[in-house]
């Protein structure tokens, strides 16, 4: 292979995943996240060149095929030889053949004879793609793969993610956002959040909505003949003969057993047995309330068995297409096209705010999902490209600025700029608006693209609205300060592609904004905010820097504070506050500067936060021991003689003193209690803090020892009055993956693990990489062993005394509430 590639000048980021090459090799794949700018093309060539070897390289579209034929055919020093080992079709193969993803599949010839397959922009690989994938790596045990994406599918569905991470292997290295901002290759960014309230109508429609679930809701609560079937179960009736049963459909049980508590059925000795509890302790505890979650798998699980059931036919009414899980208490459905003027006024709001900042600077681009072309001839209530355009005509007109709109058929735009760019086109008056042009474009489409590209980069543009079809992935336009997204995916892969949008460098731009609209009802709780789950779905996985001063560089919707309560007036300052923030873009750069100074990678990290409780209802009971001095006071003043205050010729002084003493002693009793159960629960937390210290340590020890980390990485744990972080710094990424998801599955919610480490009083499960065969899971028993310096039990969970001692646990942390929620984020660190 005569590629050379000795004039590139590699950046730092490009050079460590270079030199690690041989390292990443080693498992038969190599998985790398790089954002669009990155260098992703050189990296993968020079990937190949190092390999050496047959190679194919598939890539999803003709206009990438001929980018990296060109890029590989420059890097020959003799052309000649470029032309005889250098192939653009999988039907004549050379030493690199280059081809796309669709020609590759629709490929029915002789296997190929390749060593290497490079897959550019892999999360293209879904279905038919990743099968012919698979079926060609199934042929070729010893091929090498090469996977090259910006957008890993992370939000993907989980048969779909297992089969891409099939295709692709685990990733290896991750090129990040920050680290090309602080490369000077991405420009300083920010994301916003604006919340659009919902109209009085979708008020009235949640309402009933919400009217309807609670009717359903005391529907299923109050169903006898419900009752009756699930009381005559085995799993209720001989529950200690049934755990292979309650082991297979644990949630079923456990829903079940909720169910039939609040409906008076008094539980039998063995389910408190299973509980862990007697029935007087469990009694004393408190049973947590049954959950809409709980009817759902109870109905769904009744309506397979007994089909005749009124509640089956009532799961089986609302299947409508939903083969296996059927969702009877839906979330309120918000339809995108509801309260379109808000989403109007809402970026005519943004855009009048960023140009009275940026005045002739700016350049913004609105991305909307829909046309809607009844919006040329008319005022379209609805929201999309025309009835947008029509909307901001006005506002643009006032602020002097030159708006345009863009899809797959038409461009609009001013007069003016029709009469200097356009004039050889056939184009008509616009004919909601005089002063704009109407032109079709479908046959010069992309001649007319790069038209309108190289105004927006001039400024001669400076609000284009368009499609996100034709501008949400591929559009290069760097001059893009201001970018509004105003479609309705929250994918991850769509949404990095259309912030890529704005985020490259160009002379003078200091500093690009990305905003967000989010659907939100006015009075409703925050947890029952559709529109917000869903927004925050989107940010989940976008780094960004948090809104403060001093601010951090993370992952997460976390940072952007979403309101507690959602009053109207709530609603506009958490909107004014984000028009604050992207008004301060001279700060910007600094914070940037300042935040990446912090540390050097983006680093995942899996957490946990305290939560000012005691874990366990028991534990509440005990500080009665410890108060008292204040119950002895105060039942010694109410058992005080009547004839004390009756007789005595100081009743009515006594009873003032006897009420003083008798509040004054329930104070302090509240207040003893107050302090009882903070120290209660800053004990726990001091626990945790130290389990997870030597609970992160056994993962990593254990996977040292099975051979899985062999790098000179290191455990790195920080705990707050607050919060515990745990990462694993120095590591390769597959490493840090590694251990991440050991640490989370140690300390999440009991799930359904193979092994169990227990002693007399708790158990934890050994993590899945662990549990695969018991000789692993001995290994990280021994680990943990070592660390905790106390003596554990390996029970293997299929077992039945494995099995009964799973129930239990699971049924323990119900009653006890000894659970707490782990949040994964990525933080730039060290």
């Amino acid at each position: 292979m005569n590629l050379s590639t000795k004039g590139i000048v590699w950046r730092e980021y490009q050079k460590e995943l270079l030199a690690q090459f041989d390292e990443l090799k080693r498992d038969g794949s190599i998985h790398i996240v790089a954002p669009p700018g990155s260098g992703k093309t050189l990296l993968g060539i020079e990937f190949v060149r190092l390999y050496g070897g047959q190679a194919l390289i598939l890539v999803p579209s003709l206009a990438l095929k001929n980018q990296w034929g060109q890029t590989i055919v420059g890097l020959y020093e003799d052309k000649r030889l470029a032309q005889s080992e250098v192939s653009f079709t999988i039907d004549e193969p050379s030493l690199i053949t280059i081809e796309t993803y669709q020609k590759f599949y629709q490929w029915e010839k002789t296997p190929l004879e390749v060593e290497l397959l490079l897959l550019d922009e892999a999360h293209h690989l879904k279905r038919s793609w990743a099968e012919a994938v698979l079926s060609l790596k199934a042929q070729l045990p010893t091929l090498m793969t090469i996977s090259l994406t910006a957008t890993p599918p992370f939000d993907s569905e989980a048969a779909d993610w297992a089969r891409y991470l099939e295709v692709s292997g685990a990733i290896d290295g991750e090129i990040s956002i920050p680290s090309l901002v602080k490369e000077d290759v991405l420009a300083p960014h920010q994301d916003f959040v604006y919340l659009i309230p919902g109209t009085t109508e979708m008020q009235a429609s949640y309402v009933e909505h919400e009217r309807s679930q609670e009717a359903l809701f005391q529907l299923i609560l109050e169903d006898d003949e419900l009752r009756d079937y699930l009381i005559n179960c085995q799993f209720i009736q001989a529950p200690l003969e049934a755990l292979a049963t309650i082991y297979e459909s644990f949630a079923v049980y456990q829903s079940a057993l909720l169910y039939l508590w609040h409906r008076n059925y008094d539980l039998g000795e063995a389910h408190w047995q299973l509980l862990g509890v007697s029935k007087k302790q469990g009694e004393a505890i408190g049973v947590p309330p049954v959950t809409t979650k709980d009817l759902e798998v109870i109905a769904n699980y009744v309506a397979k068995q007994v089909p005749e059931l009124a509640i089956s036919q009532l799961v089986n009414q609302k299947r409508l297409g939903q083969e296996h899980w059927v969702n009877l208490f839906a979330a309120f459905p918000l339809s995108p096209q509801q309260n379109p003027l808000g989403k109007k006024q809402g970026i005519r709001q943004i855009i009048m705010r960023e140009a009275n900042q940026l005045q002739a600077d700016l350049s913004a681009v609105i991305l909307v999902d829909f046309i809607k072309a009844e919006g040329i001839t008319g005022d379209s209530p609805s929201f999309g490209l025309f009835p947008l355009f029509n909307y901001l005509s006005e506002l643009c007109y006032e602020e002097d600025l030159e708006l345009a709109a863009i899809c797959g058929d038409w461009l609009v735009v001013s007069k003016p700029l029709y009469e200097e760019r356009f004039a050889d086109l056939e184009g008509d008056r616009y004919p909601n608006n005089q002063d704009y042009v109407l032109l079709p474009i479908k046959e010069k489409r992309s001649h007319i693209l790069e038209d309108v590209t190289a105004l927006v980069n001039q400024k001669k543009i400076q609000v284009l609205i368009g499609t996100v079809a034709l501008l949400g992935e591929g559009w290069d336009c760097p001059a893009v300060n201001c970018l509004i997204l105003g479609n309705q995916g929250h994918g991850f892969v769509q949404t990095q592609q259309l912030r890529g949008r704005s985020l490259r460098k160009a002379a003078g731009k200091e500093a690009s904004t990305i905003w967000h609209l989010g659907m939100v009802l006015v009075e409703v709780e925050a947890e029952k905010q559709v529109g917000l789950k869903r927004l925050s779905k989107r940010l989940a996985h976008i780094a960004g820097i948090t809104f403060e001063q001093d601010g951090v560089i993370e992952t997460g919707a976390e940072r952007f504070e979403f309101p507690l309560d959602y009053q109207a007036q709530t609603i506009e300052n958490y909107n004014e506050k984000m028009l604050f923030w992207s008004s301060q873009k001279a700060e910007l750069s600094a914070q940037w500067q300042k935040a990446l100074g912090k540390g050097s990678h983006l680093r995942q990290v899996v957490m946990t936060r305290f939560e000012g409780k005691p874990k366990s209802l028991k534990k509440k009971r005990t500080f009665q021991k410890d108060a008292r001095f204040s119950v002895v006071a105060t039942f010694a003043l109410v058992a005080l003689p009547v004839s004390f205050l009756v007789i005595s010729p100081l009743a009515a002084l006594g009873g003032a003193v006897v009420s003083s003493a008798l509040g004054g002693a329930l104070a302090q009793r509240e207040k003893i209690q107050q302090r009882w159960s903070r120290f209660q629960a800053e004990r726990e937390w001091q626990k945790t803090i130290k389990t997870w210290h030597l609970g992160a340590k056994s993962v990593y020890d254990t996977l040292v020892d099975l051979h899985l980390v062999t790098s000179s990485a290191k455990v790195k744990v920080v705990s707050t009055s607050q919060e515990i972080s745990c990462t694993l710094e120095g590591g390769l990424k597959k490493e840090e993956a590694l251990f991440n998801r050991g640490v989370e599955e140690l300390f999440q919610e009991l799930a359904m693990p193979r092994y169990l480490l227990h002693d007399d009083q708790q158990c934890w499960p050994v993590p899945a990489i662990f549990g695969q065969n018991k000789q692993a899971a001995q290994v990280f028993m021994a680990n943990w062993q070592k660390q905790f310096k106390q003596k554990v039990t390996l029970s293997y969970t299929k077992s039945q005394q494995g099995r009964r001692l799973l129930i239990q646990h699971k049924l323990k942390a119900l009653t006890n509430g000894q659970t707490s929620e782990i949040i994964r984020k990525d933080l730039w660190s060290n």
